[in-house]
């Protein structure tokens, strides 16, 4: 077995997702240009590329994404960082295989909307030590984050992943929206795995770990369109296939495609496809739906990118009449008036706070204006957004360029058009 380093693979980055679970959010920005705590959410992930060495970064990209492209280009990196633009309707195994030529060797898929705090070395070198052909990275969604009662929830069924408590060998991928409350294991995983175990608490943070003979099978058999949905269910199920070896190579069977790969006893005991599980208990979150990117704001500080980000900007103005906490991120060219408070909340760049308004657990992103006596609770308020004096905004979401006319009050809502007016008589809950 041959080991390698990370600034050996090659990282194929997902970042033409147009974040359709996250639609109010997206019309407008690309998903990878979100902004995350004053940042990019795209930033992120190259972020964690870069620390943990790796040196050949292919981004994909849509050809529309013209701001995407301009601050890829601009971004400053010593790693080797190409660009790659496709068409709207290209899958992600389509895309894969427009980049294969960069690719030369083992290598990562990972999506653009992952924040992880995880060491990704330690991913790679269980992918080596383990010889497999496949590594996922999984979190812990024990900690489940807040609701949002203006989000239309994916009803989408868990995954079940049964794996082997001793080796973390993945046995089998289950989409529970395909099986009714039963699923079959063969009596050959059963008796050789018999620590075996499953769990639907644990997320696909979409980052795998592939050999590169994966590639030469998925150009030979294009049957396919989906990473996620197709390619690893396939091979996760080949694992405990028995291996049939051909003269000729014959597209389809992916063990034709492995022998240069696997010593000769592995090939004749029958077990040259191996897929294996990487746990991690650190902060990981890919932000695909309007509850986590929320949530990713305010947990980002927590991360090893805290240090990553400045807590005030430089340029912005705010009044020492105000209060706000520690916990609370301003963005550059910002100007806060006075006796405003303010806590858990991200202001994005050049956002405008005017006199007595109360902000708690909330985002604003850039451009934002905010009236007088205005208060604002675990909302989200899009760029370019102006909310006139004298609004109370609950459980919000105001899109990009909207107006919120002066007086209104509303609760768990979804504000989509340009301008927007409601009254109401129930009586605000305290701000606390």
């Amino acid at each position: 077995m041959t080991l390698v380093s990370s600034s050996n693979l090659t990282v194929v980055l997902f970042a033409a997702g147009e974040g359709h679970r996250m639609r109010n959010l997206t019309k407008f920005l690309p998903k990878a240009m979100l902004p995350v705590a004053g940042r990019p959410l795209l930033s992120y992930s190259l972020l964690s590329l870069v620390q943990a060495g790796f040196q050949d970064l292919i981004v994909i990209i849509q050809e529309e994404d013209i701001q995407l492209a301009s601050y890829l280009q601009a971004y400053e990196t010593r790693v080797n960082l190409t660009v790659v633009t496709i068409e709207r309707e290209i899958s992600t195994i389509g895309a894969l295989l427009r980049v294969s030529n960069l690719i030369t060797g083992d290598f990562i898929i990972m999506s653009s909307d992952l924040i992880s705090d995880c060491n990704f070395s330690k991913i790679i070198d269980l992918h080596m030590i383990s010889n497999s052909s496949l590594t996922i990275l999984l979190s812990d969604l024990s900690r489940e984050e807040q609701e949002l009662p203006y989000e239309r929830r994916d009803k989408a069924a868990s995954e079940i992943v049964v794996y082997d408590e001793d080796t973390n060998r993945l046995l089998a991928l289950i989409n529970a929206a395909d099986m009714n409350n039963k699923f079959r294991l063969s009596r050959t995983i059963l008796r050789k795995y018999p620590r075996l175990r499953y769990t639907t608490c644990w997320q696909d943070c979409y980052l795998y770990v592939c050999k590169h003979w994966i590639l030469s099978f998925l150009k030979d058999w294009n049957a396919m369109e989906s990473v996620k949905w197709e390619l690893l269910p396939l091979l996760v199920r080949k694992q405990f296939k028995r291996s049939r070896y051909t003269a000729d190579s014959t597209p389809g069977n992916v063990f034709d495609y492995i022998k240069a790969t696997r010593s000769s006893t592995e090939l004749t005991e029958g077990d040259p496809l191996r897929c294996f599980l990487y746990f991690s208990r650190v902060y990981s979150r890919r932000v695909n739906t309007i509850c986590r990117y929320f949530d990713a704001n305010f947990h980002i500080k927590e991360t090893k990118f805290s240090c990553e980000i400045e807590r005030f900007g430089s340029s912005s103005d705010i009044s020492k009449r105000t209060q706000v906490k520690s916990d609370v991120i301003i963005g550059e060219g910002c100007k806060v008036g006075d006796r405003c408070s303010i806590r858990n909340t991200v202001i994005g760049n050049h956002c405008t706070v005017a006199n007595n308004v109360k902000i708690m657990n909330s985002v604003l992103m850039d451009h934002v204006t905010v009236e007088a006596h205005c208060v604002i609770q675990n909302s989200i308020i899009c760029h370019d957004s102006y909310v006139n004096s004298n609004c109370k905004l609950l459980n919000c979401l105001v899109e990009a360029s909207c107006t919120v006319e002066k007086n209104t009050l509303i609760k768990d809502e979804s504000i989509v058009k340009k301008t927007f007016a409601c009254e109401a008589e129930d009586e605000w809950p305290s701000f606390v």
